[in-house]
């Protein structure tokens, strides 16, 4: 749009559409409509409400409308006794521009942030569910459905497994932490970081799921969930952020390496990062359910972190929380230091490493 209107005027260029700004930017119109719907045909995602922002606010400032909605199809121009079908032209032209649009579009699909695929799945969730199943009609889903019911059965379901594999199946990962401690809070917390990377490494396309949605979300609630254990165990037996991004790196290096994946861009690595923090989705509003009596609380849930903290943090008002058992329950285990003694040492070793390194006093070298 930014470059339609900057078309120079010059008339020896441009004889025709120096004199016609409106045949100028309606033709101009008509590419970019054909262009995004090419767009739309070539995208693994919805991209639908991101595109119709983008005509809304691109074709600020000109003459006519350019609406991406409209039907184009059926348009025609009569010159004389001959008529041609707009769409016919404007296909033409982009056949003849093919290979600078497979160009523009190749990295179109690449997605490399956790926030990206999740923008990208649940988008595709929700149209999937629009358009109904059997004959049966209107299947359209609420942000209630998605987030209280879809996102909370999937991550009960992934911290279950926490529980289960993090207590019971240590890691062999996780023998480097802890100092050759198997009950220290550092093991404990590698053992149940990585039974939740185990769990996002095995979930399959079963072919009537969503496995980018389901790995995503895994992946950004785990992360959360390893937040939580920092936070947990600051006063206690401290574990900074360095050595949990360790506890993800050393797992992937070990059981998921992407780099000999036919197709990197297909290969899920769930890593720790923190794009999620500022992570909001954009869904059009023609694919979700607005009726309140299905869904009283279904506006302004477009922010991941927000939405994701509900089943992660227990509400004072019981009756109020979202929360997931599991999670309360692993964080208790791993902080937990009375089983032995020298969990105990260990951590107050750390605590007093920390303190020290954290005072605003001069110090001398910290030793044994």
């Amino acid at each position: 749009f930014e470059k339609l209107k900057q078309l120079t005027m010059d008339g020896t260029s441009y004889p025709i559409l120096s004199k016609h700004t409106s045949l100028k930017e309606t033709v101009g119109c008509l590419l970019l409509h054909s262009y995004a719907k090419k767009m739309q045909g070539l995208s693994k995602c919805v991209i639908d409400s991101g595109l119709k922002k983008a005509f809304k606010v691109g074709a600020n400032g000109l003459l006519g409308n350019c609406n991406l909605d409209e039907k184009l199809d059926d348009c025609s121009v009569t010159i004389g006794s001959a008529t041609t079908k707009v769409q016919d032209k404007v296909n033409s032209i982009l056949t003849s521009e093919e290979n600078n649009i497979d160009f523009i579009t190749e990295h179109m699909n690449e997605m490399t942030s956790l926030c990206q695929k999740l923008q990208c799945a649940v988008p595709n969730w929700f149209q999937k569910h629009s358009k109904g199943s059997s004959n049966t009609g209107n299947t359209k889903k609420t942000w209630c459905d998605f987030w209280d019911t879809t996102i909370k059965e999937e991550l009960k379901k992934m911290f279950a497994a926490i529980k289960t594999n993090g207590g019971n199946s240590p890691n062999g990962v996780c023998t480097t932490f802890g100092d050759e401690n198997p009950d220290s809070v550092e093991r404990k917390a590698c053992n149940h970081i990585t039974a939740g990377l185990d769990y996002i490494k095995g979930i399959k396309d079963s072919g009537n799921g969503n496995p980018l949605l389901d790995r995503a979300v895994g992946c950004i609630a785990l992360n959360l969930y390893a937040d939580k254990i920092i936070e947990l165990t600051k006063t206690n037996c401290p574990i900074d952020e360095s050595k949990i991004k360790e506890m993800f790196t050393q797992w992937n290096a070990s059981k998921n390496s992407c780099l000999n994946s036919a197709n990197n861009n297909d290969c899920f690595q769930c890593k720790r990062e923190d794009t999620y923090k500022s992570c909001h989705l954009s869904v059009a509003d023609a694919l979700v359910e607005t009726s309140q009596q299905k869904c009283t609380s279904n506006t302004d849930r477009n922010e991941v972190q927000t939405e994701l903290n509900k089943f992660l943090i227990e509400n004072q008002d019981p009756s109020q929380s979202k929360s997931i058992s599991q999670v309360k329950e692993t964080l208790s285990t791993i902080n937990d230091m009375s089983k032995s003694f020298c969990s105990r040492m260990q951590c107050a070793a750390k605590q007093y490493y920390a303190n020290k390194k954290n005072s605003v006093q001069p110090k001398p070298p910290l030793s044994w």
